[in-house]
């Protein structure tokens, strides 16, 4: 059960599926990080990389594996900051498949049974 999810508009057009993923990826390291720190502030002890899920095995790769190399260079800041929490052991991306992936809810066309068996999981809670 996701802790926090979100779809929103970004601020910056591209081109390839690829580079919003790695801009998304790059918002949810954000968050990650702002929210361990408050968890910290508030006693509670960290010991785990938080999972953060991707359908987008490229994105997962360039994340995780440390010789892997990027070769597009508009994605560079949103490519270090991921690589650097994932190196760091603050985040640990993973590939979350659609039948599982309840963003997909908000940012893909489903068909009826997989919309509703996603939707009614994460209203159950």
């Amino acid at each position: 059960m996701p802790v926090f999810f979100m779809s929103k508009r970004q601020g910056a057009i591209e081109t390839s599926t690829y580079g919003a993923e790695f801009c998304a990826m790059r918002t949810a390291v954000e968050e990650v990080i702002s929210v361990r720190y408050m968890l910290r502030c508030l006693g509670v002890k960290v010991k785990h990389a938080s999972l953060i899920c991707d359908d987008n095995k490229g994105v997962i790769q360039n994340c995780t594996i440390s010789d892997s190399l990027l070769k597009k260079k508009h994605a560079a800041i949103a490519y270090h900051k991921t690589r650097e929490s994932a190196a760091a052991g603050i985040t640990h991306p993973i590939k979350i498949a659609t039948e599982n992936n309840f963003a997909d809810l908000l940012t893909k066309s489903l068909t009826g049974r997989l919309f509703w068996r996603l939707y009614g999981k994460l209203t159950k809670g």
